[in-house]
């Protein structure tokens, strides 16, 4: 059985977040972050691919253009239970933790 396909942002909601964010750019092998961290920003791909790691070191997902990186606790506070690995060269817009939940809680 196949994993469903992960959610793609629109390309309005990518400029919504870009109006947010900083435009960032990242190199294969980067960690954007690790399991453990305490804070990271969401990250919202542009161009490029990001692999999700478990505590092990398995690969659980890959993330390309349109996709997105946060888990729930970018908004609950807990440290990061993944790491995230650049697997192609990344362009993506950051977005802090603040900007993220002002956004979420507007709505």
């Amino acid at each position: 059985m196949a994993a469903p396909p992960s959610p793609a942002l629109s390309a309005s909601q990518l400029a919504t977040l870009a109006g947010l964010g900083e435009e960032r750019t990242a190199g294969v092998g980067d960690v954007l972050y690790r399991l453990g961290d305490a804070t990271y920003p969401f990250i919202a791909i542009r161009e490029g691919e990001v692999a999700i790691l478990d505590a092990a070191g398995n690969e659980i997902v890959r993330h390309g253009a349109s996709g997105f990186l946060g888990e729930l606790n970018l908004l609950s506070g807990q440290t990061v239970f993944v790491t995230a690995v650049v697997t192609k060269p990344l362009r993506y817009v950051a977005v802090v933790r603040d900007a993220l939940r002002a956004l979420l809680f507007d709505y």
